[in-house]
C-alpha cells in the first residue's frame, strides 16, 4: 500500500531537572516525561488531541500555532543525531491529519 508524503515533525528532546521534555520546533507545542519514551508518547498525544481540537472547533488542523522559540531550534541543530519514527494518527482523525513523522534529536 503506497502512503501519501509525509510532514516531518522536528523535535528535541532534553533533560529538564527531572524529566525529559519533547519540543516540537515547527509548532510551539511540547510535552512531558520521566523517560524519553515517555515524553514521545505524551508529545504524540498532546500534538494530535490539537489537531483534534481544531477540528471540532472548525479551525485548520494547528492553525495560529507559532514556531518554538530559536533558542530550541538551536538546541535541534547542536543536537546528537537522532531518529525519524512515525507519529501514529488516531483512527477517529480524518486520512487528512495522518503522514506525520518526527525528526527526534537529543540534546546535550
Amino acid at each position: 500500500m503506497e502512503q501519501g508524503p509525509q510532514l516531518i515533525l522536528s523535535v528535541v528532546l532534553m533533560w529538564d531537572e527531572d524529566r525529559w521534555v519533547a519540543q516540537c520546533l515547527e509548532y510551539d507545542i511540547a510535552a512531558q516525561g520521566h523517560s524519553i519514551d515517555e515524553a514521545r508518547e505524551s508529545f504524540e498525544r498532546i500534538f494530535f488531541g490539537q489537531i483534534k481540537l481544531d477540528l471540532a472547533r472548525g479551525r485548520l488542523p494547528l492553525e495560529g500555532i507559532e514556531r518554538a522559540p530559536e533558542e530550541y531550534w538551536n538546541l535541534f541543530k547542536a543536537a546528537h543525531a537522532g531518529d525519524s519514527y512515525p507519529l501514529e494518527s488516531p483512527s477517529e482523525l480524518p486520512s487528512s491529519a495522518s503522514g506525520f513523522r518526527a525528526e527526534a534529536r537529543v540534546a546535550a
